[in-house]
């Protein structure tokens, strides 16, 4: 993707750390990675460090992704992943927070994964840019637009 290099960039649910570990791979300037499950944080950080990734290019934060968007000051974030647990309905509180927190840069891009059969009212500044499906589930790019 061209618009990941040097981008700052949020992997809210980073489980395993995949999409913030391609952004770095593809150049990404930052990552701030927020996983909820302890082992599996320290297990991202143990493949970062050998991936040799710089520690001044990437964040972890251990404990709920919603929470550390809600309560701590961060620059804005050119990309977002967003690929929160189905079961959890976490996509309406994850774009308040973004918003109400300007989390966003003013052309950010937000990728978001989703069950197809869920349907989700998303703010009116974000368009969809690109949609794909791969089985059960939706992935939608969405880029943020401030000229509405």
């Amino acid at each position: 993707m061209p618009y990941v290099h040097g981008a700052r960039c949020l992997d809210l649910f980073a489980g395993t750390g995949a999409l913030g570990l391609e952004a770095l791979s593809r150049g990404a300037g930052f990552v701030q990675f927020a996983e909820n499950n302890t082992a599996t944080s320290l297990q991202l950080k143990t493949n970062l460090t050998s991936l040799d990734c710089p520690e001044n290019n990437y964040g972890i934060y251990n404990g709920d992704g919603i929470a550390w968007l809600n309560h701590t000051p961060h620059l804005p974030f050119d990309i977002v992943f967003l690929d929160p647990p189905f079961a959890d309905q976490l996509w309406l509180p994850c774009y308040s927070g973004l918003i109400e927190n300007n989390a966003l840069a003013r052309e950010a891009l937000i990728y978001v994964e989703r069950p197809i059969e869920t349907k989700i009212e998303t703010p009116p500044l974000w368009q969809s840019f690109k949609t794909m499906h791969a089985g059960a589930i939706e992935a939608t790019l969405f880029s943020m637009h401030t000229d509405i």
